[in-house]
């Protein structure tokens, strides 16, 4: 019985095992199509973005660093699909050198660092909306330098912490490949050194207190931090916005109707973007805890691989549409879309009609 009871446990997490890898090759599909569609609508956003017409805030200078981001990121993931590596090589195929190990490792921990700096850059945008709104500062927290300025400072900030991401792990020879004598242009004697990822040395002292120290900061600092400020900077923001609605006391309500919506608008463009990271951020700050808690449990580290990977494609998904969403609630963008492409002529119609009411019912 007991071995019988054994058996069917064993078979039990095949089939979960089975049912994960099934799960993470059809999720990581999903995230190629996002990856791909992400990246050339972003790249569109950012020619829209950095039109001289539109480099007037500081908020879309914001959004500028973001879709920087999001490209890059996205980049990324597309190579890793395109240019895969296996560590271990093939029947006839070495494996990658030293070099190209550590390129790779690079890449990965600067997709880091962007994801995080991405996160905290959404966090500034509701900040700083909230600043303008309130007019405690100064106004040169509107600027589209002031902007820059904090997306630079953000991108430093975030490069620190995958400096260390990236210092955790170093590569060592662990075993040779020898081609076999089957293959294409068989050489005799040829053995190429199969480099490992290991952690290092400082990571690995204490059961890996470090690493579960980094994990710790990266989930709370990184992740769950950002997610908390956004819904609160957001219940402010739409806060102030009808309030200063009630008080708005105009002469001309076609003129305060239009005022309003826009900023409506952008109000609606920082909710997104907060609820976009609240959906894959806030779980992966909890999922890295918990990796940090049980570091050494397989099964508990297969679960989290795959809501990694989960959260990654919900965030590419995400990301893809910043473009769409800016398209469908800012005027100026629009705008700016028609003049860079010379089309959409309606757009410029619809704008000289809406002018010429506001004209009239002000002159009333």
């Amino acid at each position: 019985m007991a071995e019988h009871g054994h058996s069917h446990d064993h078979g039990h997490s095949h089939d979960i095992d089975d049912s994960l890898q099934f799960f993470t090759i059809n999720i990581q599909w999903f995230e190629l199509i996002f990856s791909i569609i992400g990246l050339i609508l972003n790249l569109f956003h950012l020619l829209i973005l950095t039109r001289k017409s539109m480099m007037t805030s500081s908020v879309n200078s914001i959004m500028i660093g973001i879709a920087i981001c999001d490209f890059l990121s996205m980049l990324n993931i597309i190579r890793t699909v395109y240019m895969p590596i296996n560590p271990m090589g093939t029947e006839c195929t070495p494996p990658p050198s030293l070099s190209r190990m550590n390129f790779d490792w690079f890449l990965t921990s600067f997709q880091n660092g962007l994801r995080r700096c991405s996160s905290w850059l959404a966090v500034l945008i509701a900040l700083v909306r909230y600043l303008v709104i309130i007019k405690i500062v100064n106004t040169k927290i509107s600027s589209s330098r002031f902007g820059c300025f904090l997306t630079l400072l953000s991108f430093l900030i975030s490069l620190f912490f995958s400096v260390l991401f990236f210092s955790q792990f170093h590569f060592d020879v662990i075993s040779s490949w020898h081609q076999l004598s089957t293959c294409p242009g068989y050489t005799d004697n040829w053995t190429v050194p199969v480099y490992g990822q290991l952690c290092n040395q400082l990571f690995e002292v204490g059961e890996g207190l470090f690493h579960r120290i980094q994990l710790i900061v990266e989930g709370v600092i990184g992740k769950i931090i950002p997610c908390i400020m956004l819904p609160i900077l957001t219940g402010l923001l739409i806060s102030k916005l009808k309030s200063s609605e009630q008080k708005t006391t105009d002469v001309s309500v076609v003129f305060r109707h239009s005022r309003t919506t826009h900023k409506d608008r952008i109000t609606s463009i920082v909710i997104f973007i907060a609820i976009t990271y609240l959906i894959t951020e806030f779980p992966l700050g909890i999922v890295y805890i918990v990796d940090a808690m049980w570091h050494n449990n397989g099964s508990v580290g297969r679960i989290i691989k795959n809501v990694e990977i989960l959260c990654n494609t919900i965030f590419t998904a995400n990301a893809s549409l910043h473009c769409i969403i800016c398209f469908s609630m800012s005027t100026a963008y629009r705008r700016t879309v028609a003049e860079l492409f010379s089309i959409f002529p309606y757009l410029k119609q619809h704008q000289k009609t809406t002018n010429s009411m506001v004209s009239r019912n002000t002159q009333h």
